[in-house]
């Protein structure tokens, strides 16, 4: 008897370990959830201290979620009566978009408090006037033609625009500094242009659209460049800004 509980018992421990090594492994093989799902939006820093932790592990899509999140509470005067500096709101603004960029999507969609990404909200948060709005718009490797998740960031792109309802936008197309000045100054002009062309004969928008190219002379400037390797610097500068107010429209160093 006593020699048939101690291999009844060896037997349990045997299958306790190969379930916790199992355990273990599909921990490490799933992919990684968005942190606290569930946590309650507290407030703008909490949420930007949640975009910088996953903006360190390379999670683009959720980095740009919570910085989103924050912008959305530094706008509900509700959630935050005590509103940021300037300097703290574009900080957070820079960084929802840098992480928008490198997430190659628009698609990041708040939860619980709205909808707003970094490229299509309003013209201002608090104090801080946006006049810089780059967007994710993904083209073909060396091509104009857009991808698939291009042309879903250009509808999204379409249906913020209607319904803002301006008057006229300006798309301005811009590359990395592969290549030669005159190859990029081409490839910008090209997907601005086929950019626009998607959104006027394609999605037919009912508002005037211009594309114009600036290639490589015109590069993004990070708001901390050390937190970025060269190649995500590089799929920064593979943008298209859009405009709606002429006045904030360069021209300076435009592809002729």
């Amino acid at each position: 008897m006593k020699q048939i509980f101690i291999f009844f018992a060896i037997i349990v421990l045997l299958v306790s370990g190969c379930t916790s090594i199992t355990r273990l492994t599909s921990t490490i093989s799933e992919p990684y959830a968005p942190v606290e799902p569930y946590a309650p939006v507290d407030s703008w820093t909490a949420q930007t201290v949640r975009g910088d932790n996953a903006a360190q592990r390379k999670q683009w899509q959720e980095a740009a979620f919570f910085y989103n999140q924050a912008l959305d509470l530094i706008a509900d005067p509700n959630a935050t009566p005590n509103q940021p500096s300037h300097s703290e709101i574009q900080k957070v603004y820079n960084l929802a978009i840098e992480a928008q960029l490198l997430a190659e999507n628009m698609a990041v969609a708040t939860r619980s408090i709205g909808s707003s990404n970094s490229a299509i909200r309003g013209d201002r948060i608090g104090s801080f006037k946006i006049t810089q709005r780059p967007i994710p718009v993904k083209f073909k490797t060396g091509s104009s033609d857009l991808t698939k998740v291009g042309k879903r960031s250009a509808k999204q792109l379409a249906i913020y625009l209607s319904n803002k309802n301006p008057s006229h936008v300006t798309l301005v197309g811009h590359t990395d500094t592969r290549g030669s000045d005159n190859y990029n100054c081409r490839l910008s002009v090209g997907r601005a242009t086929s950019l626009r062309n998607y959104l006027v004969d394609d999605l037919e928008v009912n508002f005037a659209v211009d594309a114009m190219g600036k290639g490589e002379r015109e590069p993004y400037i990070p708001y901390e460049a050390n937190r970025y390797t060269k190649k995500e610097i590089d799929k920064m500068n593979r943008r298209v800004e859009f405009f709606t107010d002429p006045s904030y429209v360069s021209r300076d160093r435009e592809c002729g």
